[in-house]
């Protein structure tokens, strides 16, 4: 970065000699390779007014849940999220271990993931978020259980009317052990 520094009526633009000696010591001279020359920084001068304050940050409201020990789903239930592991503003609410996730009016980025296994090989596993009941296609995931935990996950933008309910919930014909659930909401408008 170049910077241009005046002396005597002189401007010197010059590239390190500032950053070299760190602007220099007020009152104690430098050296100037371009000017060759000796420099002497003067006094700092007053603090200026403080500047206006900065706009407020787009996302406001934001939540991330979890359920982290291994829980049965039954079918047709939801997952219980015993964490909120961050919840701030005010559109969206959860009271920890409970499945519904209380949404105000707006479009939200959602995305969530999950390890489950069925009780039997071959059961069909489908999770999805509902929302207000009615399960989100978008955001519904399906695979065949086998004995060892597999992973799901899904994400999607979606826009919600005014006191809308959100679970993600097993909608397999059998319970479903899940843990490592992470559920994350950010609220867009």
């Amino acid at each position: 970065m170049a910077i241009w520094h005046e002396l005597g009526g002189f401007m010197c633009l010059f590239n390190n000699c500032c950053r070299d000696n760190r602007f220099g010591v007020a009152n104690e001279p430098f050296f100037c390779p371009r000017m060759q020359a000796y420099v002497v920084r003067g006094p700092r001068g007053p603090v200026g007014p403080q500047g206006p304050s900065g706009l407020n940050g787009i996302i406001t409201n934001n939540a991330t849940f979890a359920q982290q020990p291994e829980v049965a789903v039954l079918s047709n239930g939801g997952v219980p999220l015993s964490t909120n592991y961050t919840l701030n503003g005010t559109k969206i609410t959860h009271i920890p271990a409970t499945s519904d996730i209380n949404l105000s009016a707006g479009t939200y980025m959602i995305s969530y993931s999950l390890s489950a296994v069925g009780e039997n090989a071959g059961d069909e596993i489908i999770f999805t978020l509902s929302l207000n009941g009615t399960p989100q296609n978008a955001l519904t995931r399906q695979i065949i259980s086998t004995t060892q935990l597999q992973d799901l996950s899904g994400n999607a933008i979606i826009t919600v009317p005014q006191n809308s309910t959100l679970s993600l919930q097993n909608l397999s014909t059998v319970s479903v052990n899940v843990e490592n659930v992470v559920l994350s909401i950010v609220n867009l408008s």
